[in-house]
Formats: C-alpha cells, sequence, structure tokens
C-alpha cells in the first residue's frame, strides 16, 4: 500500500475508535437509565446506538473499499507496511478490537439487566392479574378463564 492509502486507513480506524468510545458511553448510559428504570433514557440510547453501528458499518464498507473486496486484511496489511506506519497501524488496530470488545460486553450486561426486568415486570403482572399473565401478551386477544384460586389483589372484597 501507499503511503497516502496507510494514511486513509489510520483515519478510518482513528474513526472507528471514537466510535466505539461514543458506544461505550451510550453503553454506559443505557445500563444506568436501566438501573434507574428510565425507559425514555433507553430509547434514546438504543436509538443512538443504532445510529453509531450504522456510522461504524459506513467506516468499515469505506476501510474494505480502501483494501479492495478480496484484498488483504488489516493483519496483512499492517504486517507489510513500512515500520512507523506499522506500528501507529498495529497500535489502532489494537485499540478499535479492545473497544469493540468492550461494547460487545457492555451490550450483553444491558441485555441481560433489560431481560431481568421484563421477567420481574411479567411476574408482576401475573401477581396482580385476575386474570391469566397472557393477557398483555395477547392485546385485543379474548382473555383466557381462569381457575378460581387465591389472587394477590382481591379486588372483590
Amino acid at each position: 500500500m501507499h503511503t497516502d492509502q496507510l494514511s486513509r486507513l489510520a483515519e478510518i480506524l482513528s474513526a472507528q475508535h471514537e466510535l466505539c468510545q461514543q458506544l461505550i458511553a451510550s453503553a454506559d448510559k443505557q445500563r444506568e437509565a436501566i438501573r434507574d428504570r428510565r425507559p425514555t433514557v433507553i430509547e434514546e440510547t438504543a436509538r443512538e446506538q443504532e445510529e453509531l453501528l450504522g456510522e461504524l458499518s459506513r467506516w468499515e464498507e469505506e476501510r474494505i473499499a480502501l483494501v479492495g473486496a478480496d484484498g488483504p486484511d488489516l493483519a496483512a496489511i499492517i504486517k507489510q507496511a513500512p515500520a512507523p506506519w506499522r506500528e501507529r497501524l498495529g497500535e489502532l488496530r489494537r485499540q478499535v478490537r479492545a473497544a469493540l470488545e468492550t461494547v460487545l460486553e457492555k451490550t450483553r450486561i444491558n441485555q441481560k439487566l433489560l431481560e431481568q426486568e421484563l421477567a420481574l415486570i411479567s411476574w408482576y403482572l401475573s401477581m396482580l392479574s385476575p386474570d391469566d399473565a397472557n393477557t398483555y401478551s395477547n392485546p385485543g386477544g379474548r382473555r383466557a378463564a381462569r381457575p378460581a384460586g387465591p389472587l394477590a389483589l382481591d379486588t372483590r372484597a
């Protein structure tokens, strides 16, 4: 690769690293919103993350266009680059990779927290509802008859 291509590759990797840092910050904000049960912030951060991932994909498409779809992978390019570029690109690659791993881990944690919240809400609804809990998962459908039995909240009394 020529110097101008290596320079462009460094710009792309730097942009990807910056986007990953923004994704990390957004995931942290989302985790706090989940813990604080703030659905509007959860939605806001989900949209923000979707936009950032779209930008990250566009940068990746540009990187692939720079080296060619059938071109060498990033590790091979770095290995073949002249010494000053090799160190710089290698460090950028490590930073992007580490940031992506952090994003993935934080996303997994947030997903688990959301799943726990949904399970808790479902449990609350089933305890408070005199009808089958499926009432809330079947909007517009007929409520299934529930056998007589103890209720957590008997409104007949």
